[in-house]
């Protein structure tokens, strides 16, 4: 599998924490290459990885072909879409409020949330800032969700329309994915790397 990625990835992998880290990003990697290549038609070994300005990874020359990796301990998240996308997958933890007061909006923080809602709000506004191609580089406190679905983005001064979708993989995982338009939504699950007969 380890053939299957760049050299610069297996870097920032090799830097990660603890070996689960380096192990899930690169499972997040080889299956958005694996899954190029049988799409495409195009030999895994011929598919490069750049990045965009802020780290956001793609497959050079390939066209209608965006993916987005993210990991929360046990699991892997790797989102495949012709249009491009962010995904973010979270485990809701209990998190100080002088914690959670850094990523919350103004407006957020006059409400009152629950942990699960507050590593929701967290899990939106990463996906939304991966679709963007900032991730982490963009202030979450200046993001807010309105309930039309529009996203306001203090920082650049605009509202955008996305379109978000929301999953529980168990009572302490959530997933949410963002992309420009409203789309099928086809969640597969892997247990074995060798076997993509079915994606």
């Amino acid at each position: 599998m380890y053939k299957s990625i760049s050299s610069e990835k297996l870097i920032k992998i090799s830097n990660y924490k603890n070996e689960k880290d380096r192990i899930c990003s690169a499972v997040g990697e080889f299956i958005a290459l694996k899954v190029c290549s049988s799409k495409k038609n195009i030999n895994l070994s011929e598919l490069k990885i750049s990045k965009g300005t802020y780290g956001k990874p793609f497959i050079l020359g390939v066209k209608d072909y965006n993916y987005n990796i993210s990991h929360s301990e046990k699991y892997v998240v790797c989102a495949i879409s012709e249009i491009k996308l962010g995904v973010d997958i979270q485990k809701v933890v209990e998190i100080s409020k002088d914690c959670y007061k850094l990523f919350l909006s103004d407006r957020e923080l006059e409400q009152e949330y629950n942990i699960d809602k507050i590593i929701k709000l967290w899990a939106y506004k990463e996906s939304y800032t991966k679709y963007l191609g900032m991730g982490l580089h963009l202030d979450f406190s200046k993001i807010h969700f309105k309930d039309d679905g529009y996203v306001h983005n203090r920082i650049a001064n605009q509202h955008e329309k996305c379109f978000f979708f929301e999953h529980w993989v168990d009572s302490k995982y959530i997933l949410v994915l963002t992309s420009k338009y409203k789309d099928d939504i086809k969640i597969k699950n892997i247990t074995n790397l060798l076997n993509f007969k079915e994606l």
